[in-house]
């Protein structure tokens, strides 16, 4: 759900023996949690991930339960961290318990002496009842979850160019661009609801409704949504929702991220019933980011599903993986051999979202 990112600096590495470093599981004491937020900050910068609340945020309010860091330390120097949170994942036909490895940080020195890899064994060891982990790494640290036995599924990145002459400063060339604007916009539609203040128990009958046989999602419970989207001290969404008479029928989860002094819209999530339910949630999406003048939306999923067809219908394109800045790979680890003879790794039954798996 959150995040696993490297930095994607590459410095000269100190050679050390993995067995003569030491492993410390967290107590989320106060001093333990400035680790974390200085090893965040060493390796990210001054990001949401370097502030306390955020960390009790990820690690001490998930309703399901307190999350995990393990820090290695050289002597008394913290040199890397890993951290893993509580899911619940609807599985084929029922709902177990299950992992998310996040916040990758190893310090530059240390790089490129297998510290993730020994990480990520000795943080399972903890795990060790549920039957799955996920990750979603980035592209240095894909290297080390293949050697700790995580099978990849790519993802489908979709972008949809919006407001383009927002992309440029020039007067001239913006003038020029403002009627491919007014083509590429897309009109909201009155049947949906903005700005959900809280999430209710209708959106638990819809996470019920779309669980269906021998596919595997996370359970977005009402509960887990507050929590994701509503609770986060840092970041803001807006949530588009569509109901007839009293029942929900499918939401989508947005947020304006600025990047280089641009703005670009994420659709974080997106559950639909229907066709009908989702072209308007995707609508009503587009409209949002028009007026917010979005140079272009994208958003992250598995081909497979409902809402990949709704965003192709609206214009979304897949984005090359070449151009791509990170992978957008799901990876899975089993710890249990039956669970690929029952398809854990066709990316067919699988639905997945940006924000079921890292900051967006």
């Amino acid at each position: 759900m959150l995040r696993n990112r490297d930095e994607p600096k590459q410095v000269p590495s100190k050679k050390v023996r993995l067995d003569s470093l030491k492993y410390v599981k967290s107590t989320h004491s106060s001093k333990e949690k400035q680790i974390t937020l200085d090893l965040v900050k060493e390796s990210f910068g001054d990001v949401d991930e370097a502030y306390e609340d955020y960390y009790n945020w990820t690690y001490l309010q998930n309703p399901l339960g307190t999350g995990t860091v393990l820090f290695v330390y050289d002597q008394d120097k913290p040199v890397a961290q890993l951290g893993s949170i509580p899911c619940s994942y609807w599985f084929m036909n029922k709902c177990v318990p299950v992992t998310l490895a996040i916040d990758v940080c190893v310090t530059p020195e240390y790089r490129g002496n297998g510290i993730l890899v020994e990480l990520m064994r000795r943080i399972h060891a903890f795990n060790d009842s549920v039957p799955f982990s996920l990750s979603v790494p980035s592209a240095p640290s894909i290297g080390g979850h293949i050697r700790s036995d995580y099978k990849l599924l790519p993802m489908s990145v979709i972008v949809r160019p919006l407001m383009i002459s927002s992309y440029f400063r020039n007067i001239g060339i913006k003038t020029v661009l403002k009627p491919i604007d007014r083509l590429l916009k897309k009109n909201g539609d009155v049947r949906v609801r903005e700005d959900v203040d809280r999430f209710d128990e209708t959106f638990d009958d819809l996470a019920i409704a779309t669980c269906a046989p021998n596919t595997i999602r996370q359970m977005r419970s009402s509960q887990f949504l507050n929590w994701r989207y509503k609770a986060n001290p840092r970041r803001r969404y807006k949530v588009f929702a569509t109901a007839r008479d009293g029942i929900l029928y499918g939401y989508i989860i947005t947020r304006l991220i600025k990047f280089e002094n641009r703005e670009i819209g994420y659709v974080v999530d997106f559950v639909a019933r229907e066709n009908a339910a989702g072209k308007s949630l995707v609508s009503a999406a587009l409209q949002d980011f028009w007026e917010n003048n979005v140079v272009y939306s994208r958003a992250a999923c598995f081909p497979n599903c409902l809402e990949y067809d709704l965003f192709r219908n609206a214009g979304f394109f897949p984005l090359p993986s070449r151009v791509r800045s990170q992978p957008s790979t799901l990876c899975v680890k089993t710890f249990n051999d039956n669970l690929y003879q029952e398809g854990i790794v066709d990316i067919d039954k699988w639905f997945f979202m940006l924000g079921d798996n890292d900051s967006h």
